[in-house]
């Protein structure tokens, strides 16, 4: 169920949400910048190679270069804050003293991504947060800067929680696995059947099905899939063609592309574009 949520020229939104579902479960990234709130219950978060336990009062930080995915692998009932912003809109208003993207911006992807916030910061956070939002429907003068302004305070308290405390409560994949995530990124265009994969690894296939099934959820089909469908959707984004898309992320034919865009985005390529 959706509580609220604001939007300033396509370029910055967020909503509560109360669910078991979420939006996009399967690992991917976007241009815009992330904030997730745990608000109730327990999940798990993966970012990149990192695993985070999430619990009431854990906010995710997640920039444009870090794939990552919310599975509801449990069917809980959960609630979440998610905030996602442009970061230009903000990138002229930091100074020499105060970077107001230090905390998306410092970190290697899938590291410290997890800030907790104390009971106090919490409600300060879910306050600022409830300002901009009520702000969504007024079109009084002043309105947009005000809501631009509770954003600056809202990532100025997550920045001095993180530079005060930047250690993540995380669980790392296992280093059996990191070879094979490293390998697929590495290769996106070329042959990447398990095959493949086993030969250039040395591994056996199927001992790294188990592992990619235990610790990112896919088969190792599913795995690429996911991440070619990723690449795609950036290049569609920065202009290509939805065909130069297909083959410059490494499908070999459109109409299988064109499937397994749609079963993972719900739009086909080239709707997808027009949007």
């Amino acid at each position: 169920m959706i509580k609220n949520n604001f939007n300033v020229n396509m370029r910055m939104q967020a909503s509560y949400a109360t669910g078991v579902n979420y939006l996009n479960n399967d690992f991917h990234k976007h241009k815009v910048y992330e904030i997730f709130v745990m608000l109730e219950s327990e999940a798990k978060y993966y970012v990149e190679d990192t695993i985070y336990h999430l619990k009431r009062g854990d906010v995710l930080i997640i920039n444009s270069e870090e794939m990552h995915k919310f599975p509801n692998q449990d069917n809980m009932t959960f609630s979440r804050l998610t905030v996602i912003f442009d970061p230009d809109i903000f990138r002229g208003l930091s100074t020499p003293q105060t970077d107001i993207l230090y905390c998306f911006n410092s970190r290697k992807p899938g590291e410290n991504n997890l800030i907790h916030l104390d009971n106090v910061e919490f409600n300060e956070f879910l306050s600022l947060s409830d300002k901009i939002i009520s702000l969504y429907n007024q079109h009084n003068y002043g309105c947009d800067i005000l809501m631009l302004s509770y954003m600056l305070k809202l990532l100025i308290l997550l920045n001095q929680k993180y530079m005060s405390i930047n250690i993540s409560m995380s669980d790392t994949i296992p280093i059996q696995v990191k070879p094979i995530l490293e390998y697929i990124d590495k290769h996106l265009i070329d042959d990447l059947s398990l095959d493949t994969i086993s030969s250039a690894l040395k591994m056996d296939k199927i001992h790294i099905n188990k592992l990619m099934k235990k610790y990112t959820g896919y088969t190792i089909h599913k795995y690429v899939n996911i991440r070619r469908t990723s690449s795609a959707k950036a290049l569609i984004s920065t202009g290509f063609s939805a065909t130069d898309a297909c083959f410059l992320s490494g499908f070999n034919d459109y109409t299988s592309f064109a499937r397994i865009f749609k079963s993972i985005t719900g739009f086909n390529p080239r709707d997808y574009k027009n949007r």
